[in-house]
């Protein structure tokens, strides 16, 4: 058994163009078959889906002709349009002033702060 192992993937390594090719052969075969059979799958739905939607028409049946007849002019009245009012919208702003007793928002969110009477004091002292 080992000996005869060993004869097959030794002719396997001497012919690598001809294994290749055999396995292209027979990847291919299968293919094609696996491909007929969705084909035809897909063609008997498709039949069954037209058979079902098409209307089934009688050939003894004849539609009567078209008679044309002529009515009398309707008497129109004509009305005033309706009158509609329309209020436009008003637009309120409110400006709300900051509260003195709370330290100033730009300054906890690191922006600086507008130069103050005191903060020019200490910036003299400062030398800056």
């Amino acid at each position: 058994m080992n000996y005869t192992l060993s004869r097959i993937l030794g002719w396997i390594a001497d012919n690598k163009l001809s294994t290749f090719l055999g396995l292209c052969l027979f990847a291919f075969v299968i293919s094609t078959i696996v491909l007929s059979s969705q084909k035809s799958s897909l063609q008997d739905q498709l039949d069954k889906c037209n058979a079902a939607t098409e209307k089934p028409t009688d050939p003894t049946t004849t539609q009567a002709p078209d008679q044309t007849t002529t009515q009398a002019p309707d008497t129109t009245t004509t009305k005033a349009p309706d009158t509609t009012t329309t209020v436009a919208p008003t637009t309120t702003t409110t400006t709300l002033k900051p509260d003195p007793s709370k330290p100033d928002s730009s300054t906890e969110s690191g922006g600086e702060a507008p130069p103050t009477e005191s903060s020019n004091r200490f910036r003299r002292n400062v030398g800056v």
